[in-house]
C-alpha cells in the first residue's frame, strides 16, 4: 500500500493519509497555504524511503480588506485601506458598498476598484449626510466576505454664526445667536469670551443650541463674548462681539420661553 504525507514545511510528514484509491483530494486544507507532498510505499515489514516531494498552494476567495479608513475632504469622502489576501489567486477587484442607513448596504456593489487600488474618492455625497460603506475583494475564485461597516458625515467648513445677543443675568449672562448661513450640512458651537483687560479664551463648546448660559460669573465685570461654529472640516469665522455685564436685578427681559431653555 501507500502513504500519502504532506505537511507546510519543506519534508515535514504532520500528516499522513492511508491511499486506498488514486487519485485522491486532500480536504480541510487552508486558503493561500503552501503544501508539500510525498508517498511512501509500505508492506508488512516496512516504509520505503520517501517519494520525490511535490508542493501545492490552494486557492479561494479573498480574505476580507483590513484597516480600512475614511478621510474628510473638500470634494468627497476618501476610503482607503489594507490589501486584501488573493489566497493563492490575485486580487482582480475591490467591490465598495454604500448605504444612507446602516446595515442597508444591498447585494450590488455601489463602485468598484482595480485590485491594484486600495483607496476610492466617494464624490456622490450631500452635505450633511451620513454615508455606511463595506468592502470586499474578488479573485478568480470568487468574492470573499464583506468587511465591517463604516461610516462618515459628509461636511464642509460653516460659515460664521450670526447676530449675536447677550443678556446679563444674576452672575451669568445668557447668548443667543441664529444659525450660520451655511452649517456645513452639520456643526456645533463654541463660545469665546474675555475680560476687559484679558485674551480671548474659550468658554465652552460642544453646544449644540443657539442658545447658552454661562454662569460662575462676577456681577458688575464687563465680559466680552463672541461664537463660532465648527465641525469635523475645520471652524467658522467669529461673529459679531457683545458685552454682557452680569447683574443681580431680575431677568425680566429674558423671554419665558427662553427661561426653560438656559434654566
Amino acid at each position: 500500500g501507500y502513504y500519502l504525507y504532506y505537511d507546510t514545511v519543506s519534508g515535514g510528514e504532520a500528516h499522513k493519509i492511508t491511499l486506498a484509491n488514486l487519485p485522491y483530494t486532500i480536504m480541510g486544507l487552508d486558503r493561500g497555504a503552501t503544501y508539500f507532498i510525498h508517498i511512501r510505499a509500505y508492506n508488512i515489514c516496512s516504509e520505503s524511503a520517501p517519494s520525490n516531494e511535490v508542493s501545492a498552494t490552494t486557492t479561494g476567495p479573498p480574505s476580507v480588506p483590513e484597516n480600512i479608513t475614511i478621510i474628510l475632504t473638500s470634494a468627497g469622502l476618501k476610503l482607503s485601506w489594507d490589501a486584501a489576501n488573493g489566497n493563492g489567486s490575485a486580487i482582480i477587484q475591490y467591490n465598495i458598498y454604500r448605504a444612507t442607513e446602516s446595515g442597508n448596504e444591498g447585494t450590488e456593489p455601489y463602485a468598484t476598484v482595480d485590485g491594484s487600488t486600495l483607496e476610492y474618492l466617494d464624490t456622490n455625497v450631500n452635505k450633511g449626510q451620513i454615508y455606511y460603506y463595506q468592502l470586499s475583494a474578488v479573485n478568480a475564485k470568487g468574492e470573499g466576505e464583506r468587511s465591517e461597516e463604516i461610516a462618515k458625515r459628509f461636511v464642509l467648513v460653516p460659515s460664521s454664526p450670526k447676530n449675536l445677543v447677550g443678556i446679563p443675568g444674576n452672575r451669568r449672562a445668557i447668548l443667543i445667536w441664529d444659525k450660520p448661513d451655511d452649517d456645513g450640512g452639520y456643526c456645533e458651537y463654541g463660545i469665546m469670551y474675555r475680560e476687559a483687560d484679558g485674551n480671548y479664551q474659550l468658554a465652552a463648546d460642544g453646544i449644540k443650541n443657539t442658545v447658552a448660559s454661562l454662569s460662575n460669573l462676577t456681577n458688575g465685570v464687563k465680559y466680552y463674548f463672541k461664537v463660532y461654529a465648527y465641525n469635523e472640516a475645520g471652524k467658522s469665522g467669529y461673529s459679531n462681539e457683545v458685552v454682557v455685564i452680569p447683574t443681580s436685578a431680575p431677568e425680566e427681559v429674558l423671554p419665558k420661553y427662553l427661561r426653560k431653555v438656559v434654566r
